[in-house]
């Protein structure tokens, strides 16, 4: 029963927070809406139904620390983005006008030619692409990761794009949806939804009311609910609700890290997901397959780390390794400044209407375009972005604006 206290005490703080940024924006989807359309149902609802078929997961202080930490963080990103001025900072490469023509296919051709002899390869396997993805975990990240990340950029510049015709926008969105399936990752697909939603809020300036909002969560969980239920092994489809709560493991396995009284790493293991993350294996053979979160997944889950075939998601239990209760510091700490960098970029993004801040909204609002499993990429998806901007603007040189133009 405290459990269950704490769970709703936390669900009521996260759902008030939503509720402030919403009414800022005068819109139901908003910037917090692709991280907690997620985080919700898989923290609020799919945590207390494994809690009713499997029990406690871990200590009282254990689900303490960890529904204290999420609700305080989530409220000190949204009252910093709420209370942050839109300061207008205009930066280099950066501009209104827009060169984008054919841009879109020439990303869509190179996605499709970085993933090509993956394709080749497992060519047996195209009509069940997440076996391909399982065979896929060590050595392919170059080709896997590039290949996404630049069928969401041509994805981001059809939508973009101005005087685009209606088979433009839809042989490129059907282009990117089948690559990004044939990467078997499930999560691709769902991107796209929410970088098609933002784009039709922060750039068109659609206003999503209540009602409608619950309708979209509504269909939005239902589709969820359908890709796990089509992954899930057959010996738990006979109790489907029991089978999905397995998915909500991040909680309970940063629950395994604060129960294990372990020695602080003392940010050892948040360097190394930042630094050997990036570092393509091919460049740096004798890489550690144990780094970062890896380290935890070898500890905890050795057989499935063993296995390579993926790594458990360990949520704040990496940074509780590192920095031990002390963490909830530091997690606000970022919480607060990634708040500050939303409202410079979604002010930008709403004067500019570039996809290079888009680019960086998109990240900021935890809808990455590069992902590689680990580390906080805010600095690579600035590049891309400045990428971006020298593709399709002008150079620009000033690096502020002396009056600020009504941008809200």
């Amino acid at each position: 029963m405290i459990v269950l206290t704490i769970i709703s005490i936390s669900f009521l703080l996260v759902v008030a927070a939503y509720t402030m940024v919403s009414f800022k924006e005068g819109s139901y989807f908003n910037v917090m809406s692709p991280s907690m359309l997620i985080f919700i149902p898989v923290s609020f609802f799919l945590e207390p139904l494994h809690l009713y078929y499997f029990g406690y997961s871990g200590s009282l202080y254990a689900y303490f620390f960890c529904y204290v930490t999420y609700a305080l963080s989530i409220l000190a990103f949204s009252v910093t983005y709420i209370i942050f001025p839109p300061v207008l900072l205009t930066l280099p490469l950066t501009g209104k006008e827009q060169i984008i023509k054919y841009s879109p296919f020439v990303f869509v051709m190179f996605s499709l030619l970085i993933y090509a002899p993956v394709l080749w390869q497992y060519a047996d396997l195209i009509s069940t692409p997440r076996e391909i993805y399982m065979h896929t975990r060590t050595g392919y990240g170059p080709s896997f990761f590039l290949s996404i990340m630049l069928a969401y950029v041509a994805f981001i510049l059809i939508l973009f794009k101005k005087k685009r015709s209606r088979w433009e926008l839809v042989f490129v969105s059907v282009a990117c949806a089948i690559l990004l399936v044939l990467h078997g990752n499930k999560s691709t697909v769902i991107t796209m939804l929410f970088i098609a939603m933002l784009y039709t809020v922060y750039v068109k300036g659609a206003r999503v009311g209540l009602t409608r909002f619950l309708g979209y969560g509504l269909a939005f969980g239902v589709l969820v609910m359908s890709l796990f239920a089509v992954t899930l092994p057959d010996n738990m489809r006979s109790n489907l609700l029991k089978g999905i709560s397995e998915y909500s493991d991040y909680t309970r396995n940063a629950m395994l890290v604060i129960d294990s009284n372990m020695h602080s790493q003392l940010g050892r293991l948040t360097l190394e997901n930042n630094i050997y993350a990036m570092v393509p294996r091919d460049l740096f053979p004798d890489k550690p397959k144990d780094f970062g979160t890896f380290f935890l997944a070898e500890k905890f889950y050795p057989k499935w780390f063993l296995a390579d075939t993926g790594s458990p998601a360990f949520g704040i239990g990496v940074q509780y390794a590192d920095f031990g209760s002390f963490s909830i510091l530091y997690i606000i700490y970022w919480a607060v400044i990634s708040g500050a960098l939303l409202k410079i970029f979604v002010t930008r993004l709403r004067y500019y209407r570039n996809p290079a801040d888009f680019i960086m909204v998109l990240f900021l609002a935890e809808v990455p375009l590069l992902s590689v499993g680990a580390g906080y990429l805010l600095i690579e998806h600035m590049f891309l972005a400045v990428l971006v901007a020298l593709i399709v603007c002008p150079i620009k040189f000033r690096m502020y604006k002396r009056s600020v133009p009504n941008v809200t």
